[in-house]
């Protein structure tokens, strides 16, 4: 139960403001953040993690279900149970059920050891939903900490090759030694989560684990393993040899929610194809009996297996593993020792990851494939190979190289030999197998005989060991070994540092925190102390070197840390300096750390994401991410959502709608150029063929209409209405003619001549720009065409005949600015301005190179002016173009389109490239902003009259240029004028997004509540910004103090006082109660807890309270009390 949590809800009221999202504003999210806390165990430590929920494929969910962790304490029990709020964001999905993710017979092991599972529940909804779009909607609530789709996995199983030979793994590995240390124990159990286990092979039956709370007589002399009774209370009747957790069931049944649980793990089908005999090959590599004068060995020896199916016996689900993480959770709560994952798939969740962390906290050590993608996991993560606290297995070849199927990365801890490895098959036979699923069972055997050997070891103890005993990889050079750190040497795991104190030993040092200013992220552009926490799990360490390698955009104060004498888990800090490379274009983002770190001879890496987190006004949205795609326009318009067109890697047409979030490469042909929108149901897009296509039903169909009587390529298209519009293309036969729509792009006319085209010019969508009537057009020979009455009569003006305009944007009809590049190429950008709508241009400001700009917005009627550049960045000018600031924005990775609107005192930024997102910033000021953390009443608690407390103001800048602080006055409200003072020397001047504090000391001198209000001076809007100062004086002789903080205090419950906390379950402890005077009012001892006391005859006030346990310790703090 945690108490400190359940009386901090109690004391405390929170309100959170959230933005009112439009009624599609759910559907653009293209991925989900989820930030789960750092969790300390006895058997692990795992730091805060983010879990990226990305949008898959469809056939990578379980159709119309999700997991919800609410940020209550507890999972509701039924569909009505559930928060309000909640159940009206299901109810549009057609929500038919809900239920606690946990069981009732795993909730009390699983709280004993708690990571959060107990506030998880599982919803059934419409499954014509996508389960992405139901997370996403439900993340906007407040009451829901996450929700993530379930997903279904895959085997990792490749071709057969048969001329590998035969079982050279356990030469490679150097079993047979090993094996002279340990064969393993029976006691150690190696949890085998597959297709199904062939557990009656004539190599596997005489390892298999049998369930010792199922197994025996009951009370009545009936044998447990088939008395129909769940006899070791785990929620399986007679799982006295494994679970199967899907059963006999097809595709469509499974998809409609259908599973056939059982206690048969083996697949009873008459045909069994390759994929279905996965778990029967991974069970004989981890777990076959070795000794035994036939079939196969196996580096478990004699340790025992658990056969867990989660594969169906049909054959349209063979490869599918269904229901894993069910099944990791069940195996951990069974003891096992070992758990044995050689499956995975693309699409993270913050569930998976908790459900890894709750089998660790039941002590089981998980080993899972990399995959067998060929691809580096740091930049292309699978699950569950890439959460935290897994041991990730690659796969080696016979000729101890990296086997060019499988993954690599940082995130693979080591390899094994995954390729041609011999092992079981159904039906008493034996087959040659390809795959990291089999190098994984390897390294599961090799770990069994590990914690055969040291079961006193925590997890990341026997980690450490086993990648650290690891023999280089053949091929691999230096710069590539974080990559490939190693293959798994058995004998060197099991023979070194069986003791740290003398024989074979090395030592085992891990980077196991990074901090700034004790801070999870760098929340401003200040220099920072950089904290790296290192840990020694094994031998002691002489001499320990961390060198690191920063990302370009930031820097440090040294990049080499030593320190010397390392005990056996001992920890140590070491400190440097970081600061954020200027200028700073990103507020998100983060820092990468390269880290080498040398302990005596052994060498390790670890490469860690330093967020950025710098606070901003601005409000990001991602729509879509990691797109391969090139955009050439992007626009918006009314309620149409978000649109964008471009072309695939291989040419093929895109079009993207943020209805739905959908990228379309199927439905037109063609090269792309232009986009133009009429109304919320019409838009049109042009093509170099001369055809413009047109949807009227939001992109679900598409018409095509040829214009190459006009144009024969399309690059503009200007809607002045939702039936009026035009469009504008290449010239065609000399002649540069507009098209005229009067009926929103269902049909196209010739319409008026442009000026003569000069040779070989032509214009691009980015450069046409319209206003009210006013349509600019700019050209690649360096002009800008201008029409007052919608492309009637044209006038031309000369910018820059040596270069091509690529941006026009216009803030008004007279102001007006574009961007031009030189034709050669150059990779230059100049800007020009009108004041006159276009008649004569001038250059300002000096020519942009880095960041490179590709479009231009000016908002309408706004003096500033937008640069929307190739990497996502974004800078501001407010003197027209003469000098330019960077807007904190969202890195999008890059940019090739852009558009911008405004709307009052706000412009939105829409920006197209590995990335499509909107970036909103206020055009209404550019000065500071102030913000102060608390932002209304500083608390300094209870305070004795003969002692004094001093607590911190963090006052923050928000805005775009300095804020000072340049006076302060305190008024008093019941304080006398010296109780509170401030203790910051003044004036104080703050940089953009930059942060700094104020101290503020109470020296109280008359008991009772003191307040007064501090009032600071600045220059930003308003200049004055007031907080409360408050404090509660006691007498020093009279009231209760403690050295420790109110981790226990009393809750009143009617006219009760409920006193429950960590030492009322210790034994006796006494509960006193004291007048803010100084005079005891209650005193009450009790031999256990909780306890509760009647206090009907006390008046409603304030009291403070002391809280003495058995074993010294007490607590103390203030309660309200209410009659």
């Amino acid at each position: 139960m945690n108490l400190q949590r359940v009386i901090l809800a109690l004391c405390v009221v929170a309100t959170t403001a959230i933005a009112a999202p439009t009624q599609w504003d759910w559907r653009i999210r293209g991925s989900i953040s989820v930030r789960l806390d750092a969790i300390t165990t006895a058997a692990f430590e795992r730091p805060a993690v983010t879990i990226r929920i990305e949008r898959v494929s469809p056939e990578w969910y379980e159709p119309g279900k999700i997991a919800i962790a609410l940020r209550s304490r507890t999972a509701p029990t039924t569909l009505g149970s559930l928060p309000a709020s909640v159940q009206s964001i299901l109810s549009h999905f057609g929500v038919r059920q809900a239920k606690p993710y946990l069981s009732p017979t795993d909730v009390p092991i699983v709280q004993a050891r708690s990571v959060g599972l107990e506030r998880v529940v599982i919803a059934w909804f419409d499954p014509g939903f996508d389960p992405f779009d139901v997370a996403a909607a439900l993340m906007e609530n407040p009451d829901v900490e996450y929700a993530t789709p379930l997903y279904i996995r895959r085997a990792f199983l490749q071709p057969n090759d048969p001329q590998l030979g035969q079982q050279y793994a356990i030469s490679r590995m150097q079993l047979p030694a090993a094996w002279d240390i340990t064969t393993g124990s029976a006691s150690v159990s190696i949890a085998i989560i597959d297709s199904g286990t062939d557990y009656e092979h004539e190599d596997l039956a005489g390892n298999l684990w049998t369930n010792p709370g199922e197994t025996g007589t009951d009370a009545q002399g009936r044998d447990k393993r088939t008395n129909g009774i769940d006899d070791d209370g785990n929620g399986k009747i007679d799982d006295w040899r494994g679970w199967d957790f899907i059963g006999n069931v097809t595709r469509t049944e499974f998809l409609s929610g259908t599973v056939r649980e059982d206690n048969d793990p083996k697949i009873r089908a008459m045909t069994i194809p390759a994929e279905m005999q996965h778990g029967t090959n991974s069970a004989g590599a981890a777990a076959a009996v070795t000794n035994n004068g036939r079939g196969i060995a196996s580096p478990g020896f004699q340790c025992r297996y658990i056969p867990i199916k989660c594969g169906s016996d049909d054959a349209s689900l063979a490869g599918s593993v269904l229901r894993g993480y069910d099944a990791i959770l069940y195996a951990a709560r069974l003891g096992a020792t070992i758990i044995n994952c050689s499956w995975g798939g693309p699409g993270g969740s913050p569930l998976e990851q908790q459900i890894i962390d709750q089998a660790r906290a039941l002590g089981s050590f998980i080993v899972v494939a990399s995959g067998n993608e060929g691809v580096n996991l740091d930049g292309q993560p699978f699950y569950p190979a890439s959460y935290h606290g897994v041991f990730t297995i690659g796969a080696s070849t016979a000729s101890d190289a990296p086997a060019s199927f499988s993954n690599y990365g940082t995130a693979v801890a080591a390899y094994a030999p995954g390729a041609g490895i011999r092992t079981t098959t159904v039906n008493n036979a034996y087959t040659t197998v390809d795959g990291t699923s089999f190098a994984t069972p390897l390294v599961s055997g090799v770990a069994a005989l590990l914690r055969s050997l040291h079961p006193e070891w925590s997890l990341d103890q026997v980690a450490a060991q086993l990648r650290y005993s690891c023999d280089p990889l053949s091929g691999v050079s230096q710069n590539n070994r974080p990559l490939y750190y190693g293959r798994i040497n058995a004998y060197r795991a099991l023979a070194a540092n069986r003791t740290f104190a003398s024989g074979m030993r090395f030592p085992g040092v891990q980077l196991v925190g990074v901090t700034v200013d004790g801070a999870t992220a760098i929340n401003s552009t200040d220099p920072h102390t950089l904290q790296l926490r290192i840990r020694n799990l094994l031998a002691p360490a002489s001499t320990v070197r961390l060198a690191i390698a920063v990302s370009s955009n930031a820097t440090l104060g040294q990049t080499t840390l030593t320190t010397s004498s390392l005990g056996t888990l001992e920890e140590r800090t070491l400190s440097t300096t970081i600061r954020l490379v200027p200028p700073v274009y990103f507020y998100d983002g983060s820092v990468q750390l390269r880290i080498t770190i040398t302990a005596d001879s052994i060498t390790d890496y670890a490469s860690v994401e330093v967020p950025i987190e710098l606070p901003t006004q601005n409000t990001y949205t991602r729509l879509a991410r990691n797109l391969p795609y090139t955009f050439v326009a992007i626009a918006t318009r009314g309620l149409s959502g978000v649109w964008a067109v471009g072309r695939s890697p291989l040419g093929r047409a895109v079009v993207y709608r943020s209805t739905g979030n959908v990228i379309d490469t199927a439905s037109l042909s063609g090269t792309l150029t232009t986009l133009g929108i009429a109304s919320n149901s019409i838009v049109c897009v042009g093509t170099s063929a001369g055809q413009i296509h047109r949807t009227t039903d939001g992109g679900s169909s598409w018409r095509a209409i040829s214009v190459s009587a006009i144009t024969p390529s399309v690059q503009g298209i200007v809607f002045f209405d939702a039936s009026r519009g035009v469009c504008i293309g290449l010239p065609l036969s000399g002649s540069w003619r507009l098209g005229r729509t009067s009926d929103g792009g269902a049909t196209w006319q010739a319409g008026e001549l442009l000026p003569a085209p000069r040779s070989g010019e032509r214009t691009v969508h980015a450069a046409i720009a319209s206003l009210g009537d006013t349509l600019w057009i700019g050209t690649t020979a360096g002009r800008i065409f201008r029409s007052t009455d919608r492309g009637a009569t044209w006038t031309a003006s000369d910018v820059a005949s040596s270069m091509r305009i690529v941006s026009v944007t216009f803030s008004s009809s007279t102001l007006g600015y574009c961007l031009l590049q030189p034709s050669s190429g150059q990779q230059t950008m100049s800007i020009y301005r009108t004041t006159d709508g276009g008649t004569t241009w001038t250059p300002v400001g000096l020519p942009l190179s880095n960041p490179l700009p590709v479009a231009l917005y000016a908002p309408l009627r706004s003096r500033f002016l937008f640069a929307i550049c190739s990497g996502s960045q974004v800078l501001r000018s407010a003197d027209s173009a003469a000098t330019w600031q960077p807007i904190l924005t969202g890195n999008g990775g890059s940019a090739t389109a852009a558009f911008g609107t405004t709307s009052g005192q706000n412009a939105t930024l829409y920006m197209a490239g590995q990335t499509i997102a909107s970036l909103r910033v206020s055009i209404a000021q550019e000065g500071p902003i102030f913000r102060s953390t608390p932002s209304d009443t500083l608390d300094f608690g209870t305070v004795r009259l003969d002692s004094s407390a001093e607590r911190v103001l963090t006052i923050s800048n928000t805005g775009q240029s300095v804020l000072s602080i340049t006076g302060a006055t305190i008024d008093t409200l019941t304080a006398s004028p010296d109780e509170f003072q401030l203790e910051t020397a003044l004036p104080l001047s703050i940089g953009a997004s930059s942060s700094q504090t104020l101290t503020i000391r109470f020296q109280p001198r008359t008991a009772g509540e003191r307040r007064s209000l501090l009032r600071l001076q600045t220059n930003a809007t308003p200049g004055e910004h007031a907080i409360i100062l408050r404090g509660i004086a006691m007498t020093a002789s009279s009231v209760p103090s403690g050295n420790h903080p109110a981790a226990c205090a009393p809750i009143q419950r009617g006219q009760e006082l409920a006193v429950e906390c960590p030492c009322t379950n210790a034994g006796e402890f006494t509960l006193e109660l004291w007048s803010l005077s100084g005079t005891q009012l209650l005193s009450h001892t009790s031999a256990s807890g909780p306890l509760l006391i009647q206090q009907s005859t006390l008046p409603s006030g304030v009291y403070a309270y002391r809280l003495r346990c058995q074993d010294g310790t007490y607590f103390c703090g203030t309660i309200l009390l209410v009659q």
